[in-house]
């Protein structure tokens, strides 16, 4: 039986580039009210903006709090998953090019 570690670094090896982020956008009624689609639009603008071919950005439904809303997940693989919450235009900006491009998660954004 293999251990987590053996696991995780299989997954790393199936993975085209161990770089790979995924944004999930929340696009369920309540994020869409809040503005999910110009936040789903600017990280993909923003992303084609700094040439990033390591992103993929995706809708998905309720996370359930209708409160933080607009949100996105920002994960990559070997790394805990980050919940930015409240977001915008501006913010999205700020995640492309400190946590997407400089690797650091941007605190003030998240969920506490």
């Amino acid at each position: 039986m293999k251990t987590p570690t053996a696991i995780l670094a299989d997954l790393k090896k199936k993975s085209n580039n161990d770089g790979h982020y995924r944004v999930r956008v929340g696009m369920a009624t309540c994020g869409i009210s809040a503005g999910a689609e110009n936040v789903y639009k600017a990280f993909r603008s923003q992303i084609e903006n700094h040439g990033l071919k390591d992103v993929d950005v995706i809708s998905t439904g309720c996370v359930g709090r209708c409160d933080l809303e607009p949100m996105a997940e920002v994960t990559r693989v070997g790394e805990p998953p980050v919940l930015y919450v409240l977001l915008d235009e501006d913010k999205v900006k700020r995640i492309v090019e400190e946590h997407l491009v400089g690797g650091k998660v941007i605190e003030e954004f998240t969920a506490r």
